[in-house]
């Protein structure tokens, strides 16, 4: 039977998710949680759990000034659960997260954080299979998105839901449709022109050419409305896409998987973002052995796209994926980033049957535009690095520290320099 990840959309590759929790990890105490540090290793077909979590983080610059910025620190509370079930062919599946953030000084910033994925694969005796799938976070949005960062309490909450199918044609070849809605949103009116919804439509065909490679061609359509753009009104755009995929698994230790598109992207008032050209993915997940694995992946896309690329998608305990609690969400905005190219790399490293250590990097850069209102262009760089230790103290606790230093150097004032460190601790307990 031919299988390629493109079609399990509600149940990413193991390298997109540990990419994922990267790109939005490095935010807050839920990136411990986000990267795999304060998470207890439940048994795959575990129908349901229950946890809660405490943590501690210092920030050496919360609200992301360029220079004295205010340090704090917050503590973490929160609890989780979930369920996977298996009837006949079909499996449910529910992860949900929520967390109180409580700064020491920095009251404005006190805020609740949720996670929650949820959805169902589906599957009939002839060759027909799909997944619908609903995801949603809420966090504290990025202060320097903005270019003039403030101590101002932003939460940001981000909404999908998608829905895909498939149809085996052959042994080798097999025909994929899905489709999806994107929202974004601010609780502060300042980020109100950052604010949008994105409707996505695709079709495509892949072949396996081997047991050991697949390859897919596909044709993408996505619509972007943001309806407070400027003071002009709403900014609508379109968007189409050539897709070329590959899949490949040159031995039990590596896989790589790429996508390469012709893309066409046109803004009804952001004209200074219209693209035309070539955008693209690559991923490689290698394993040497039973100890280590390592994963990098490097994404070229318009902001638009770029953005979503760090909706927190996480595992889950049970194998399902969970949206991480993030004290903060990933710093993309839509329309000022022309094009982003970004470049992540993740280790991790089994050191005793307990203790598990990781280390991740991360760089962006992105070219700038103006949104009609501030016309200055420019680029800027986000650079982050992280290492992490965890302790599986028992089959249902654990505990992790994590220290993380993160910065941006800009050349335009639609963003904002800034660097800080953080440090955190947070213990998990399940019950399952």
């Amino acid at each position: 039977m031919l299988h390629h990840p493109s079609c399990r959309l509600a149940l990413p590759t193991t390298t997109a998710k540990w990419f994922m929790g990267l790109a939005a990890g490095l935010y807050g105490l839920g990136a411990a949680h986000a990267q795999g540090v304060g998470t207890v290793a439940l048994e795959p077909d575990t129908p349901y759990y229950l946890g809660a979590g405490l943590g501690l983080t210092y920030d050496s610059n919360v609200t992301r000034l360029s220079s004295n910025g205010p340090s704090d620190v917050f503590t973490t509370t929160s609890v989780l659960g979930g369920i996977n079930q298996t009837f006949s062919r079909q499996r449910v599946y529910l992860d949900g997260n929520i967390a109180r953030n409580r700064y020491q000084d920095v009251k404005s910033l006190d805020n609740t954080s949720y996670g929650l994925n949820t959805g169902l694969q589906w599957e009939t005796i002839h060759n027909l299979s799909g997944n619908i799938r609903y995801g949603l976070t809420q966090n504290l949005a990025d202060p320097a998105l903005t270019g003039t960062p403030s101590d101002q309490r932003n939460s940001q909450k981000t909404q999908l839901v998608g829905a895909a199918a498939r149809y085996e044609i052959s042994r080798r070849m097999a025909f994929e449709a899905g489709l999806q809605r994107r929202q974004i949103d601010y609780s502060a009116l300042v980020f109100a022109p950052l604010e949008n919804t994105q409707n996505v439509a695709n079709v495509g065909v892949v072949y396996g050419l081997s047991g050991l490679m697949t390859v897919g061609l596909g044709l993408r359509a996505s619509q972007l409305d943001t309806p407070r753009y400027n003071a002009l009104g709403a900014n609508e755009a379109d968007r189409t896409d050539v897709d070329l995929t590959l899949s490949w698994s040159p031995s039990g230790l590596s896989t790589v998987n790429a996508r390469i598109s012709a893309s066409k992207e046109e803004h009804s008032l952001a004209t200074a973002s219209d693209f035309s050209g070539i955008t693209g993915n690559l991923s490689w997940d290698y394993q040497p052995s039973g100890r280590s694995r390592f994963t990098t992946s490097f994404l070229r896309d318009t902001g638009s796209e770029s953005r979503f690329a760090g909706f927190a998608e996480v595992p889950g305990p049970t194998g399902t994926t969970a949206l991480g609690t993030l004290s903060r969400g990933p710093s993309a905005a839509t329309e000022i980033y022309r094009v982003t190219h970004t470049l992540e790399g993740r280790f991790n490293y089994l050191l005793t049957s307990k203790i598990t250590t990781n280390f991740s990097l991360s760089r962006s850069r992105g070219s700038l535009v103006g949104n009609g209102v501030n016309t200055t262009g420019g680029r800027d760089n986000v650079n982050m690095v992280g290492l992490g230790v965890n302790y599986l103290a028992s089959r249902s606790l654990s505990l992790g520290c994590r220290l993380s230093r993160e910065s941006r150097s800009t050349t335009s004032t639609l963003s904002s320099s800034y660097s800080t460190n953080m440090v955190g601790c947070l213990g998990t307990f399940y019950l399952s």
